[in-house]
């Protein structure tokens, strides 16, 4: 993982998480929650990343978002769907 940033060594770690991902009933964790209508556990990632980045003054504007996505799903304001990429990207300012 540490030499991922050089070429070979990204290509050889992305065929084998491809290999090891491409069953069709493999989705992340987080997904498998909505899917199943649990409680996410975006503050425990997401938004810890934002409040560690407000502690040391490091912006954290995507990963603001998409806790902010996230927790509406979490509360059913708004459906789970690609579409919330957009969303997320938008609010970010990208």
């Amino acid at each position: 993982w540490a030499d991922a940033s050089r070429g070979d060594v990204y290509e050889l770690l992305d065929g084998e998480l491809a290999e090891k991902t491409n069953g069709a009933n493999w989705r992340p964790s987080m997904a498998q929650d909505v899917v199943k209508g649990r409680p996410t556990e975006i503050y425990q990632m997401n938004g810890f990343v934002c409040e560690q980045g407000d502690k040391v003054g490091v912006d954290t504007p995507v990963n603001a978002a998409m806790t902010d996505v996230i927790r509406a799903i979490d509360a059913k304001e708004i459906d789970a769907g690609f579409e919330n990429v957009d969303r997320v990207l938008k609010s970010a300012g990208y």
